[in-house]
């Protein structure tokens, strides 16, 4: 049983890494390999009992048939639909929010360490 863990685990990581790799380059073939990492680490989570995982990987599972659509769809429709897409200009925090986010960040890593 521990060499399928492994082995599994291997095929789990080495397809999660390719994947993102895929979806950096803009290929659609990412969302093949994505559904190879959700199945494998699928079964990995429920091997080891890990059922909250579990259920996230389902919602990913799912997703890759989503995006697979949409991407298809887009590259169909969308020189037609294409619409002005604004920047968003990003903000720095200053010392007053860095202090703020890290004393909600240090409450929130207590409060769940004691649960």
């Amino acid at each position: 049983m521990g060499g399928t863990r492994v082995g599994l685990g291997f095929l789990s990581a080495l397809t999660g890494i390719l994947c993102v790799i895929l979806v950096a380059e803009g290929r659609i073939s990412n969302y093949f390999i994505g559904f190879i990492h959700e199945l494998t680490y699928l079964a990995l989570s429920f091997q080891n009992l890990y059922y909250g995982e579990g259920l996230t990987t389902i919602f990913f599972t799912v997703m890759q048939f989503v995006g697979a659509y949409y991407w298809l769809v887009d590259r169909r429709y969308g020189k037609e639909k294409k619409s002005d897409v604004k920047d968003i200009k990003a903000k720095r925090l200053t010392w007053l929010g860095w202090i703020k986010s890290l004393a909600v960040n240090l409450v929130v890593w207590l409060l769940l360490g004691f649960i």
